[in-house]
């Protein structure tokens, strides 16, 4: 993980230090280890967003995003805000050994 900081930052170690933290403090704030299926269980059961069973060619894992099941309103923008972040971590779990991309596909 810390490579891909380092690369991000083109090999800055201040750079990279510092977005991590900044990602760190985020992570802790936002209470992303604190998220699970349950905490997101029914703003996740309209479907708008999913993470596909299956990995693609590549061997990425998918995310969808159907966007024509967004009801603005319908939920509080935190609880979308943490459905965004469970589905991509979600996501990024699923990442096989040496893959460092997933692939989202929106459909607006």
């Amino acid at each position: 993980m810390i490579l891909w900081y380092l690369k991000d930052r083109k090999y800055s170690v201040k750079d990279a230090v510092s977005k991590l933290s900044k990602a760190i403090r985020w992570r802790h704030e936002f209470g992303v280890s604190e998220l699970s299926e349950e905490s997101i269980k029914s703003v996740a059961e309209t479907r708008k967003a999913y993470v596909h069973d299956f990995l693609d060619v590549n061997g990425r894992p998918v995310l969808i995003v159907d966007a024509s099941k967004h009801i603005p309103g319908e939920f509080e923008q935190y609880e979308d805000e943490k459905l965004c972040v469970f589905m991509i971590e979600k996501a990024l779990s699923k990442l096989p050994s040496g893959k460092q991309e997933i692939l989202a596909v929106i459909d607006l």
